[in-house]
């Protein structure tokens, strides 16, 4: 599966829709703030947050300083649309 397309939404979400036609709300919220690695605390700043990009199906950002696979963000971070409003 990959990420084929990402639109920031607000706050630290994101609508994402995956190569299996299925669109879903991530929220990253809580992962940036647990976060162990502290280079990604920066990624706290919603204008650094908002650069997101996708690269070989995979959320990115700030050219892969942080990435997140398109397996974790449909099955750890993400909610189906209706379930998320």
């Amino acid at each position: 599966m990959k990420i084929l397309k990402v639109k920031y939404l607000h706050d630290y979400k994101l609508e994402v829709l995956f190569s299996n036609g299925e669109t879903k709300i991530a929220d990253f919220e809580v992962f940036l703030k647990k976060a162990k690695n502290k280079s990604i605390f920066k990624f706290l700043d919603k204008s650094k947050f908002k650069t997101v990009e996708i690269d070989t199906g995979f959320l990115s950002w700030n050219n892969g300083e942080m990435e997140i696979s398109a397996y974790s963000v449909f099955h750890q971070y993400s909610k189906n649309i209706v379930d998320a409003l």
